[in-house]
């Protein structure tokens, strides 16, 4: 039976372990999103993996007041969107460099599901308005194309 030192230190290695093998996804998403997109992806170091993992963690803890939604998988959200926004694509090439301006580009993009949202709304109240009834259109003597071209 092992000590209950080692088996903490060993659940804690086990933890520290998925929490990098988490980072490294988020990491290996963002490069491949790039490097799809013909774009440089650099290698990612271990600042990168380290800052990744600090967001992972902060998006966790936020997260911690019952929503559903994993860190992971919520970042991985957040890059797939990136593409459709050139600016934060110019910007997010690294791990170090998505964590540094996380904060605004996911502002961007919740206004950008807002955005979405509003457009599919006023889309499905145009779709319920009835149309008027257009019949043929007729000229006669009333109507003012005649009128004013004599």
């Amino acid at each position: 039976m092992q000590p209950a030192r080692s088996r903490h230190a060993s659940v804690q290695a086990s933890h520290e372990a998925s929490e990098a093998s988490e980072a490294d996804g988020v990491i290996d998403a963002l490069a491949g999103m790039r490097s799809s997109l013909g774009l440089e992806a650099p290698l990612p170091t271990r600042r990168d993996r380290r800052a990744v993992g600090g967001l992972l963690e902060r998006v966790r803890s936020r997260n911690a007041d019952g929503e559903q939604t994993s860190a992971k998988d919520e970042v991985l959200r957040v890059i797939a969107w990136i593409p459709s926004n050139t600016f934060w694509l110019r910007r997010a090439m690294t791990g170090r460099a998505l964590v540094a301006n996380w904060p605004d580009i996911v502002n961007d993009y919740a206004v950008d599901l807002i955005d979405k949202q509003r457009a599919y709304e006023a889309q499905a109240a145009e779709r319920g308005k009835p149309r008027p009834e257009r019949g043929p259109h007729r000229l006669d003597s009333s109507d003012g194309f005649w009128q004013c071209h004599k």
